[in-house]
Order: C-alpha cells, then structure tokens, then sequence
C-alpha cells in the first residue's frame, strides 16, 4: 500500500503535519493514515461507478434501440416479400390469393413464423406473421417461413386498402369478402413490431414491443376488360382456314394447278357438331386438274387448310426431337397452352394414300375445332393486335426480341398491356399521341413485348428497329422529351433506347438507314426445333407441297429483326399468287368501327371494294397501328426509293376521321396484273381492278335501338378521294346473283336500321337490317340457304347479299356444307350466344381478362415509426 501513488500523495500532504501535530510520537500515524486512504478511495470509487452507472443505461437503451430497429425493419422486408409474392404470381396468371388460408391463433406455437389470416377484427381483415425469429436475411414466402429461433422476434401485420392510408386519413381497411373479390385493392399497409423475449412468462402475457415500424405499398392497378371471345369457327379461326394455306386459294393459277378447292360429301345425319375424323368424304377425285371454277359444292380442301395448335409443354428446348403426342399431350395435368408453349401448324387433312385413282385425305384429329383438342387450337387475332388461344387469353404469340441473331419458333409468353382504339379512344384522334407515347414508354405493353402484330399479307410485328441510322440519337431525345418524370426513369432500360419503334421507317436509299422489322412465318417439316432461314411463310406459301399434306407438322416461327426480310414482291401482291395466303385467326385486329372498316365477327374478314367499284367481297382485313401500316410501305420493301408508296400515301398515317374525304386511301392494295381463265388458260390483263378499299363508314347505333344508315366509302388517290355508296343485291334461290357495287348517289345506295351491340333483341345486335327484313350476310363456298346452294361467286371469295335476318322463331338459315347456323350477319359486335355457334361449337364467351396495368412501387412508398402500442 505504501508503494502506491495514493499513499504517496497522502504522505507528502499530510505526514509531516501529522507529525508535527504529534510533537514526534508517530504512534496512531499510519491507522490514521490508513483510514483518510480508504474514505479517499472509497469516495473516488462512488464517483467513478456513478459515471460509469449513468453512462450504461443509455448505451443499454440505444443498443437495444438499434436492435430493435433491424428487428423491426426485418418485419418489413418480410411483409414486402410477402406482397411482392402475391402479386408477382397472380401478375403471372397464376392462383395465387392476397389472404393465408390459415387461421391466426397466436396462442399455438406452432403457427409462428407463418403468415396466417385474421378476419375476426372490426377494422378489416389482417394477414398475421407472428412471433417471426429475427433473422438478417428474411426470405418469407406466402405460407410458411423457416426461421432459426432467437430471443429477438417480430410479427407483422398486413392490411389492404383502396386508398392511400398515408395520405387519405379517412382511408379505411377491407373486409375479407372485399379482398377475395379482387377490386379496389390498391394499396398495402404493413405494421412490424419488434420484441425481445416476448413470450418469456409464457404466451398469455406478451410484452410491449420495443419498436413499431410502418409502411405502405402500392399494387400495380391492373384495369380489368370484359371481352367477348369470338364464335368458334369451322377451322380454328376464320371461316376459310385459320392462319396459313399451303395454297393460295384466291389465285387463279392456284386453282388451275393446285387442289385447293374441291366437293365434300358428308354423311346424311351428320351431327352438326360432330368431329369429323376418318377420311375426307369427297364426292369426286381431288387431282390437280380439279380446281378450276368453282360451283355452288364447292368447298376448300380441308388438306389446303391448316391450324395451329399450342403445346402442352413450355420448357421445350432447341435440338430436342420429340413426337407430337410428347409435345401435344392431352394426359398432361394441365392439358392446355403455357407460358413458353411453341406452336405446331398441322394441315386439316393429310394425304393418306390413293385408291382408284383418287388421292386420300385424312381428317386430323389435333385440328378438329370441337374436338378433344379444342383448348390448343382456337385462337383468336384480338382487339389489341395480339394473338391469342381463347382457353387462355392472359397468353400471347410472342416475337424474338430485337437482340437475338437468328430466327426462332414464336412462343406463348404473358400478354402485355394492350394499346390502341380499342383501349384509348383517342389512340388516333389526340394530337398529342399521349397514347402511343405511354405505349412506347410503358415496359410492360405488347409493343414492347414483341406481342402485337399488324396484318397485310401476313402477321408482320408493330414494332419496328431502327438501330444503325444516322439521326437515331435525335429521335431518342425528341422521344424523351415527351415524356413524363415516371416514364423517363424507366425508358432507359426499354428496347426503344436502341431504336425500337422510334423515327418511323426509314428508307433504306435515305441515307439514314435500313428499318428492320419481323414477320411470322412457317418452318420446313422437320421435328426439331431448329432456327430456320426457309420454308413457308404467310404470304408466300405458292405451292401445294405434298410433305406438308402428308401431316408433318410445321413451327410457327419469328424471324430476327432485319432490313431485308420483305424485299421480295411475292410479298406484297405476286400478282395474286399469294394474295391471301395467310387468312384470318378469327378476328381482325384492331380493325372495326375505330378504324373504319366493318368486321365480320364469323370470319374476322373486312367488307371491301375494288376501287372501279364495280364489285365488292369480304377478305382479309388490313391491319395497322400506331405509324406502322405496313400496306403504306410497299415500295419500301422491295427496294424502290422513296418515301410512303406515291400511290397510297394519302391518309397512311393514321386513322382518319370520318369528316375527312381522303379518309379512304388509307387502306388500299394494289393488285398489278388482272388475271382470268379463259379456254383452260391464264390470261393476263391490265390493271382492270388496280385498288381494293376496305374503308366503310356508317352511322352507328349509341343504344341499341337502331338508327338509319347506309354504307359508304372513298375512292380515289392522292387526296382527289370521292365518296361512294354501297348497293347490295338480295340473294335469290334463282341463281342469279348481282355482285355489290358501289354507286354515287346515296338514294341508290342500300338503305339499313343499324343495330349496335347493345340491342337488347340477341338476333339483332350487331346487324345492319334492310326495311323488308333483310340482313347484310355473308356466304361462303358450301353454304346453303333453305337447303339450296347459295354461293354464287365463282372465285372462292366470300360473297355478300342480303339475307332474310334471323328471328328467335326463324333462327340463322344460312348453314355451311356440315348444316351448321351461321351467324354470319353480325358486323362490328362481339356477341355471345347461349346457344351453339356456327361451327356447333362454343357460340362465344363473356371474359374478363386484365388490361393496361399502372405500375406498382415494388417497394414501399411510405415508412414512419409509429408508438410501442401502434399509435402514431
């Protein structure tokens, strides 16, 4: 003791005094010495230890603070995976459902960690995690989490919401029966309280949290759109053939030197929904000399027709070669088309043999539109410009995208949101194209997800690239100045930011660069899933090949983005010979009353006249979007110099209104040689019927109850348009048949009562309606009209005449050459019938598929730390 510095201070301080004071008798010096060291001390260590004391406490209390935070912080992350789950599946068209479906108790153990649902609360229904073991990393799924036990724990509570409960005070919580139906759940608000030993007495007394956090999270808004599915037809889509022929059926040397048309015999009895399987019941020999004129028996042959089936599987991979029955699957758990589904093109009929000197077909079974196969192909070429299986309308046929450098087999992918009149109103009308600058900007549309297509001698994609030009960097910039601050942020990240869909087409002699688009088309006959170069393609199909009749199935395939894919005038007209080579899915587009043209809902084909206006037919409708019409453009593509074609530029751009008399030359063809039989021979003319319009305009019914109108239409170029009427013919048992026409006079014109959708009459709506009863029809090569032969053309194009309109006391009279009804009056209206459609299947559905969806925050949008007992 004596050694320390404490003895030494005190030693030199107050020994000597002592001493003196004891005269120097040191008798009692060191107890007393002894005893002022110990006070010292002790006084220095009461001091010290109530500095230290003081200090613990907050650095306990922060510690446990900070702890408590992460904790709390933990809970949130773990409610954000959970959100981000739910909705990320439902997104993904799959069952998933924002509620648990296990009860919260939080007296059973066994329920920690595992989200749960509690509907007893009078404030909404709450989603449950409790007593959830901290963890630094949490990966909670929807049901159940696996946590590795600690003292620190946390539970989260989950509330859902129209409103904005951190902006909107008088938002309110959901009820269960409001989140199970889907609507109005905008938003999330997630409550995560953090504990320590919380149940450390036993579950009944549960302590105060050390810490509550808070935050909200907001859905994507998926608009939802209540569709109509088209009628099923006898082909899987449109009446003639859906998809691809492997002849052209129009073309008169087809006719000459192909089997695309012939007599079908059926059986006396034959349901009219029957599958038709076993051999194709032909009355006479189908040999190449056999298709000439046709008669009022004649029928397309089934072996000319194809359809388009989905896979059953979805993870099919390049080099596999698999059979059709490992790919097509009926046995599978979910027999019906997926997400990465590819798509087969089978022929309606194969060829089997010959026999008597008649070649044999074969009906195939995976075509049959009623048949076993009927949720694999049926499709439908919908409203938005995105092709669809109608067992499934959430999926789409999806392109490759702009970075792929070879072509590949289309795939089904999820649908994108969908843009254009159909959608937005003004899609065409606003000058400002708010529209078709979210479309591009939206990362999420069809367009961006190579999903939408227009239509002119084939499925081209709405897309186009510009990604090697000279003013690329001008447009990128004149585009994001349109902009708003959200789409900004995210276009970066978009195809356009290599030119995707941004400057127009662009000439390829400009100087500024090539325009590289996509089409659709069909592989060789092989069974591997290979990138192909050949083969046949919509548009371009000129031969009849025996391979492809003799069922070996065909890919759908996409080709890369390239400047050089269309050059080849077959493309484009052919003069005739592939003209209509590719037919309609069933539907047409965005085409209708938004743009012009009338559709037929039966067929999806268009109502058009050649520009001499001195006949008129239904056929494939063309379609366009955005400042992509592919028929504007002939000239581009097979590489003449110039801007839009001279001849069809005027009213190419956009949708025009109907004020606007150049409105019809948006929508003409050329056709550059007549050609015609004569004597077994092929003639060819001049340019006796140069353009085909498929522009109409009427006066349409806002209510159902009919207005008067009459057809009408523009003829002429270059802006010199004059305004025409349609006359149309009444059909006569007589055989004798006047084509429609256009005439100028509207008095000539064929005068209707129009009946929009809306008619509360089924067997109205949708039709255009003579005074004496008859309705604007069409008639195909087979039908029949009170058991009489009906068509009266000889060219395999759909007639239109006006037939006696059907009642619920007389029903369709017109019947196709299986004695099926068709509901072939409707124009411009999807309407759904209870009883069988005009293939005696599915007479259309009512479905509700989502539409453009707002983007969510994907995160939380807002965060405060509210009291130990939730308060804020």
């Amino acid at each position: 003791m004596k050694q320390s510095w404490l003895w030494k201070h005190v030693e030199s301080r107050v020994g000597d005094r002592v001493r003196r004071m004891m005269r120097g008798n040191e008798t009692g010096v060191a107890m007393l010495m002894a005893l002022i060291f110990v006070v010292i001390l002790i006084v220095t260590t009461t001091l010290v230890a109530s500095v230290l004391i003081a200090q613990f406490a907050p650095y306990r209390r922060n510690t446990q603070n900070a702890q408590a935070a992460v904790v709390a912080e933990n809970g949130l992350q773990s409610g954000l995976s959970y959100l981000r789950e739910v909705e990320d599946e439902a997104a993904s068209g799959g069952s998933s459902s924002l509620l648990p479906s296990t009860t919260t108790d939080t007296s059973k153990a066994a329920l920690d960690d595992e989200y749960t649902v509690d509907a007893t609360s009078s404030s909404g229904v709450k989603v449950v995690l409790n007593n959830a073991s901290d963890t630094t990393s949490t990966t909670s799924t929807a049901s159940t989490a696996d946590y590795t036990t600690r003292n620190w724990t946390y539970s989260v509570t989950i509330q859902f919401y129209k409103d904005n409960p951190a902006t909107t005070t008088s938002a309110t919580p959901l009820t269960k029966g409001q989140v199970n139906s889907g609507t109005d759940i905008n938003y999330a608000a997630v409550t995560s309280s953090a504990y320590f030993n919380r149940y450390g007495s036993g579950r009944t007394t549960s302590i105060k949290p050390i810490r509550v956090m808070w935050a909200v999270y907001q859905f994507g808004v998926s608009s939802t759109t209540t569709i109509t599915t088209p009628t099923v037809s006898g082909g899987g889509g449109g009446r003639l053939g859906m998809g691809f022929y492997a002849a052209a059926p129009f073309s008169i040397f087809g006719r000459k030197t192909q089997p695309t048309w012939g007599d079908v015999s059926i059986a006396p009895g034959t349901a009219a929904d029957a599958v038709l399987s076993g051999e194709v019941a032909f009355s006479n020999a189908v040999k190449d000399s056999d298709s000439k004129q046709l008669n009022g028996s004649s029928v397309m042959n089934p072996a000319n027709q194809t359809c388009m089936v989905a896979t059953t599987r979805g993870d099919l991979r390049l080099n596999d070669n698999l059979s059709l029955n490992d790919i097509v699957n009926l046995s599978d758990p979910d027999p019906l088309p997926k997400e990465g589904s590819i798509l087969l093109i089978l022929p309606q009929a194969y060829f089997s043999g010959a026999s008597s000197g008649k070649d044999k077909y074969t009906y195939t079974e995976q075509c049959q539109s009623n048949g076993a196969y009927k949720n694999l192909n049926n499709w439908v070429y919908w409203k938005d410009n995105s092709i669809r299986p109608t067992s499934r309308l959430t999926l789409c046929v999806t392109g490759v995208d702009i970075t792929s450098s070879d072509d590949m087999p289309a795939r089904l992918e999820k649908c994108g949101n969908s843009y254009g009149p159909n959608n937005q109103s003004d899609y065409y009308t606003d000058p400002d194209h708010k529209a078709q600058i979210a479309e591009k900007a939206d990362s999420k549309s069809l367009l961006n997800k190579y999903q939408k297509w227009v239509f002119y001698n084939g499925f081209i994609n709405a897309g186009y690239l510009n990604d090697n030009v000279k003013k690329k960097s001008d447009y990128i910039s004149q585009f994001k100045s349109k902009l708003t601050a959200d789409q900004r942020s995210s276009f970066d990240s978009l195809p356009e930011e290599s030119g995707y869909s941004l400057g127009g087409i662009q000439d390829s002699q400009s100087g500024d660069g090539d325009t590289k688009i996509q089409y659709l088309y069909l592989s060789d006959a092989k069974k591997e899933l290979l990138p192909n170069n050949g083969g046949f393609s919509g548009g371009s199909v000129t031969g009849f090949s025996q391979d492809f009749a003799s069922g070996k199935y065909h890919y759908l395939m996409s080709t890369k983005w390239d400047h050089n894919r269309l050059t080849n005038t077959g493309w484009w007209d052919g003069s005739g010979a592939t003209e209509d080579a590719t037919a309609s899915f069933g539907q047409a587009g965005e085409s209708g009353r938004a743009t012009n043209q009338l559709v037929s809902e039966t067929s999806g084909y268009c109502l058009m006249a050649t520009n001499d206006g001195n006949d008129a037919y239904s056929d494939t409708c063309y379609v366009g979007t955005g400042d992509w019409n592919p028929y504007c453009y002939v000239s581009e593509f097979v590489n003449k110099v110039g801007d839009k074609d001279t001849n069809q530029a005027t009213g190419c751009a956009t949708s025009l209104s109907p004020t606007e008399a150049n409105v019809g030359t948006a929508r003409n063809r050329h056709n550059k040689k007549q050609t015609k039989l004569e004597n077994e021979n092929i003639v060819t003319g001049p340019d006796a019927f140069p353009w085909k319009n498929d522009v109409v305009q009427y006066n349409e019914d806002p209510d159902g109850n009919g207005v008067p109108t009459t057809l009408w239409t523009w003829v002429g170029n270059n802006g010199n348009a004059v305004k025409k009427y349609y006359q149309f013919s009444e059909w006569s048992s007589s055989g004798i048949f006047t084509a429609p026409k256009l005439v100028d006079s509207e008095a000539a014109a064929t005068h209707f009562t129009r009946y929009s959708s809306k008619a509360s009459d089924q067997y109205k709506k949708g039709t255009l309606q003579t005074a004496s009863g008859k309705c604007l029809t069409e008639i195909y090569p087979g039908d029949t009209i009170n058991g009489t032969a009906a068509y009266p053309r000889t060219d395999g194009r759909t007639a239109v005449a006006l037939v006696q309109c059907a009642t619920a006391g007389t029903d369709y009279i017109v019947k196709d050459y299986r004695g099926r009804a068709i509901k072939s009056q409707i124009w411009n209206a999807d309407v759904a019938f209870n009883s069988s459609g005009p293939s005696g299947g599915s007479g259309g559905t009512t479905t509700v598929v989502p539409g453009p969806t707002t983007a969510g925050s994907n995160g939380f949008i807002f965060t405060r730390e509210l009291t130990r007992d939730g308060s804020i």
